[in-house]
């Protein structure tokens, strides 16, 4: 099944215009597996299929020094999963809100956050 996804107006290149099985469409590209997008760009993992894969969050601990960002974003795939102790920690340590819930939901909110021009980060299970 695939949504294809409208929003008068709507011009970030970021933004995913449609979403299927285990892939999301940006930018007229399909992107498979895991995304993260820091703020500025998304780069999509085909490989990992562990969302908290150790690569994957020293990446993503990276990116919260880095950038100045209002909230972190986390789509865990089809159920909600609780981070690791270490990477919550940290982000609470760095004073940074965040969000967690599944894939689906995260498509939605992460348009929705763009569309506000937050600066927020997020990692996300495509399903």
């Amino acid at each position: 099944m695939a949504l294809q996804i409208d929003i008068e107006g709507q011009e970030n290149k970021a933004f995913i215009s449609a979403f299927g099985n285990n892939y999301i469409k940006v930018d007229n590209k399909k992107l498979f597996n895991l995304i993260i997008y820091d703020g500025e760009k998304i780069t999509s993992y085909e490989k990992i299929e562990d969302i908290f894969d150790k690569n994957i969050v020293k990446n993503f601990k990276d990116l919260v020094i880095s950038r100045e960002i209002e909230l972190i974003l986390l789509g865990t795939g089809t159920h909600c999963l609780k981070p690791p102790l270490e990477l919550k920690e940290f982000w609470l340590q760095n004073k940074v809100s965040f969000e967690i819930m599944n894939s689906f939901s995260a498509y939605k909110t992460y348009n929705i956050l763009l569309s506000e021009k937050r600066r927020f980060i997020s990692l996300i299970k495509l399903v």
